[in-house]
């Protein structure tokens, strides 16, 4: 037996956070999915979305949830055309974010000093540098990551922070 849901305000609202996080409309995000369950369209969640369905499947609310949670922050449009775009992207863990305030702290820059570094991608700026430390951000790319932290990781360690690790104390 199917078990619904009641659909009420803030649902909606977690629903609505996820597309402006994501950038991505009911109908992209129904384009993409591989194996959607039975009976969950574009139009199923846009209903969900205007009030106009009160109730629904827990499992294609689950579904929908899980999946959103999946995907970047916004995407490039033309991203948005593929599956493949997004099917390799990683989620940030607090395990990942802490090494990156580990390295910052390790060569004494700050994000947006080691987003200008030559080392970085042109697309990596000290703004995206702080939303992945701060996890404000869910996922990246598994290549710009690892560039990143190969960047930082070839940085000496600054002199306050090496002076730290001999057990000197900060002044």
């Amino acid at each position: 037996m199917k078990e619904y849901f009641n659909i009420d305000v803030s649902l909606r609202k977690l629903i609505s956070s996820e597309i402006r996080r994501t950038g991505v409309t009911p109908r992209q995000f129904m384009k993409r999915l591989q194996n959607p369950p039975e009976g969950l369209t574009a139009r199923t969640i846009t209903r969900w979305l205007s009030g106009e369905v009160r109730q629904a499947e827990q499992a294609h609310i689950d579904y929908v949830l899980r999946h959103y949670a999946k995907l970047p922050d916004r995407l490039e449009p033309r991203a948005l055309k593929t599956r493949a775009a997004t099917a390799e992207w990683v989620e940030i863990t607090s395990a990942m974010a802490s090494q990156l305030q580990h390295e910052l702290t390790r060569t004494g820059l700050s994000a947006p000093q080691a987003a200008k570094l030559t080392a970085m991608p042109p697309q990596m700026t000290g703004h995206r540098l702080n939303n992945w430390k701060q996890r404000k951000v869910k996922t990246a790319s598994p290549a710009l990551w690892a560039t990143v932290m190969s960047a930082l990781a070839a940085q000496p360690d600054s002199c306050r922070a090496a002076a730290l690790e001999d057990g000197a104390s900060p002044s």
